[in-house]
C-alpha cells in the first residue's frame, strides 16, 4: 500500500482541500497551505491524477490512485485540486482519463468542488541554467520569453474544454505567471529575490506562495 505520512492528511475537517497529482502538484502545496489551513496532499512523482491508468514508468501509480480514491470516499474534501505536468502525459490521452477521475469524484463525493489547475511554465533545460545562459539578473522581478508557452497553452485549452463540459472550475497558471509568452522568472519573498522555479518547472516556495497569493480570491469562498 502507498505510504503517505500522517501529516499528508491535514485535520480531517469538513473544510479540507485535497491536492491530487504528481510532483508538479506537490510544488503547489506550500502556496495552497499559505491560504488555507487544512490541506490534504496526496501527490507522487510522475503519477498524474488519472484513475484506472497504468503508467509504464511508474508501476505503483495505479495503486496510489486506487488508495486516493478510497480516501476521497472516506474524507469527502470540500475542494479537490487536480494538477500535474499535463503536457508530459499527452501520450496517456489525458482528457478522456481525467474525465473518468472527475466522474468518480462527482459520484462518490457530490458536494466536493473540483478544480483543474493548468500547466506550470517550463524552462529549457532549467530556469537557473536558462538565466545564466542569457546572462540575466535575477535580482529583479522580470518577465522573460518562454519558448514552450504555445505548446503548454494548447494543452491547457483541452483541459479548459473538459472543465467547461463538466461545469467545473479551471485555473490557468500560465495566465497568472505570464504576460502573453513572457513569464515571471523571479519574485520578491521575505525581502529577498527568489526564482519562481528551481528546475524545469517545479515551483520554489516563493513561486508557490506568489501564485496562491494571486489566486486567493478565486479559490476561497
Amino acid at each position: 500500500l502507498p505510504e503517505f505520512k500522517n501529516e499528508c492528511f491535514g485535520e480531517y475537517s469538513k473544510q479540507a482541500y485535497l491536492i491530487w497529482g504528481d510532483s508538479y502538484a506537490a510544488s503547489l502545496s506550500k502556496g495552497l497551505r499559505s491560504i488555507h489551513n487544512d490541506v490534504i496532499q496526496l501527490t507522487a512523482s510522475a503519477c498524474p491524477p488519472l484513475i484506472n491508468t497504468k503508467i509504464k514508468t511508474r508501476p505503483n501509480c495505479f495503486k496510489i490512485n486506487e488508495f486516493i480514491k478510497e480516501k476521497i470516499k472516506e474524507l469527502k474534501p470540500k475542494k479537490i485540486f487536480l494538477q500535474a505536468n499535463w503536457y508530459v502525459y499527452s501520450k496517456e490521452n489525458v482528457v478522456d482519463k481525467l474525465y473518468k477521475t472527475i466522474e468518480f469524484i462527482k459520484h462518490e463525493s457530490p458536494l466536493t468542488e473540483i478544480i483543474i489547475i493548468g500547466n506550470l511554465p517550463q524552462w529549457e533545460p532549467t530556469l537557473p541554467i536558462f538565466l545564466l545562459r542569457k546572462q540575466l539578473n535575477i535580482n529583479q522581478i522580470d518577465y522573460v520569453y518562454m519558448s514552450s508557452y504555445d505548446k503548454l497553452k494548447k494543452a491547457d485549452e483541452e483541459l479548459i474544454n473538459l472543465a467547461n463540459n463538466e461545469k467545473i472550475k479551471f485555473i490557468s497558471l500560465l495566465d497568472n505567471f505570464c504576460i502573453e509568452n513572457k513569464c515571471l522568472v523571479a519574485t520578491k519573498y521575505n525581502s529577498t529575490f527568489w526564482l519562481t522555479t528551481f528546475d524545469q518547472g517545479h515551483l520554489t516556495e516563493a513561486g508557490s506562495i506568489y501564485i496562491f497569493t494571486k489566486l486567493k480570491n478565486i479559490i476561497k469562498d
